[in-house]
């Protein structure tokens, strides 16, 4: 049965700390309205302005894919390199409230995930990111649908640009049969993500690359010894031990590449088996966390085991 609506659902009934919410009278959490998707986020709506039943409960998904130019993080990787970017942000971790995107995820890293760096701490993108994922666990295979229309739009506009280059985890760190049919179906978009999920390394394609993440746990270090000099790692450092690895330009025999330059991990631009460096971000900032590297004697102990 179709859902009743107190107003037109492509006309927002609130404007709530910068998000549009919709009245909708459906008790499901994802709701199609022609092409367009509505998912209920009252549940995670903390806002002290907010009230689900004066203000609706759905937030309209817009599109699955940031592009490099409208995108913070991206915009290095779109002044620098010959590829246009587009980025996938969902939920991290179990913040979505349905599902855990982050398997391998440690305290430290949670905690001071990238998800609360530049624009993500707003109201706005927190919630888009939870509408994403609720909307892809709920429809997956309409989700990728959606995704895969996204890319054939990007692929006839790319810009002037020579190729069109994917991060198909931008806050999250998750692979399912969806994302690797578009993978295997996109043979001409170049994937690539960072992950520190050990299953991933099976995933590696031509057309998808991946770097490994350091984290602060002892597993984590265990994983990585096997890949070092191979498959490219990042690691989080203070300000003062990147600048000291940068100038060092190698440990253990192993490259130092700056990985703030840019965002896009793919081996021609960082090189294959080398150490990536990147400066905390967000609430990483100014941190005492083992997830952040505080001398370069650690990162070599953690290396030689």
């Amino acid at each position: 049965m179709k859902p009743r609506f107190h107003h037109n659902p492509l006309r927002r009934t609130a404007y709530i700390g910068g998000v549009s919410t919709y009245h909708i009278e459906s008790d499901v959490m994802v709701v199609f309205v022609g092409a367009a998707v509505f998912v209920d986020i009252s549940d995670k709506f903390d806002h002290p302005d907010y009230d689900p039943e004066t203000h609706g409960k759905y937030v309209r998904v817009g599109s699955l894919l940031s592009e490099d130019k409208t995108n913070a993080k991206l915009a290095k990787s779109a002044k620098n390199t010959s590829a246009k970017t587009l980025i996938y942000y969902g939920a991290p971790a179990g913040s979505s409230g349905v599902t855990h995107t982050c398997s391998h995820a440690t305290v430290e890293c949670t905690k001071l995930c990238l998800n609360t760096a530049g624009n993500g701490r707003y109201d706005l993108n927190k919630l888009a990111r939870i509408a994403r994922t609720r909307f892809r666990v709920f429809h997956p295979a309409t989700w990728a649908e959606y995704f895969r229309q996204e890319l054939d739009y990007h692929l006839g506009r790319l810009d002037g640009k020579e190729f069109l280059a994917v991060r198909g985890n931008g806050t999250t760190d998750t692979w399912d049969k969806y994302l690797s049919d578009i993978v295997d179906d996109y043979q001409q978009v170049r994937f690539y993500d960072y992950t520190a999920v050990p299953s991933r390394v099976d995933e590696i394609r031509p057309n998808y690359h991946i770097t490994l993440s350091r984290k602060e746990n002892k597993a984590n270090h265990e994983w990585l010894r096997r890949y070092y000099r191979w498959l490219n790692v990042s690691v989080v450092a203070t300000p003062e031990v990147k600048r000291e690895l940068l100038e060092l330009g190698e440990i253990c025999g192993i490259k130092i590449v700056d990985f703030d330059a840019h965002d896009l991990r793919l081996p021609e631009l960082d090189g294959e088996g080398i150490i990536g460096v990147l400066s905390p971000k967000g609430k990483a900032r100014g941190k005492d966390s083992g997830f952040v590297v505080s001398s370069v004697e650690q990162l070599i102990s953690e290396i030689l085991g």
